[in-house]
């Protein structure tokens, strides 16, 4: 009887486990610069190179802009919009914390992290993309 419980109880955790992840991004929400690594498609060796100066400028735009918005954690994200602007794209998933959603705003080199619950959407988190 013990086995049985504590397998009921074991799926029980991983059937959780289970909810809390996300919907994949549609085709439409990739970034431009994004290449793909299959046979047959153009690569990143084929392009021109590009300098390093230019990469290291974005990275250090990117930083300043996740270190912006991670100073609004728990601000509502219309503070975030007014600071940093609107994000290309974004998408939502149910969120494991609580009832409302869990919406990922990407921008251009970095993705901001934030919580809708209702009209109240509040920043929670950011990082530089890799």
């Amino acid at each position: 009887m013990k086995r049985v419980i504590s397998l009921l109880v074991l799926l029980a955790l991983a059937l959780t486990l289970c909810a809390c992840g996300s919907a994949p991004a549609k085709e439409s929400e990739k970034p431009a610069n994004m290449q793909s690594s299959l046979p047959g498609t153009s690569s990143a060796a084929e392009e021109p190179e590009e300098s390093a100066e230019p990469a290291a400028e974005g990275d250090s735009a990117a930083e300043e802009a996740v270190l912006a918005a991670r100073k609004l954690k728990d601000r509502p994200v219309s503070e975030l919009f007014a600071v940093i602007g609107e994000p290309v794209s974004e998408d939502a998933a149910p969120s494991c914390m609580g009832p409302g959603e869990d919406v990922n705003l990407y921008y251009d080199g970095f993705t901001v992290y934030t919580y809708k619950d209702g009209d109240s959407q509040i920043v929670v988190d950011a990082e530089v993309s890799k």
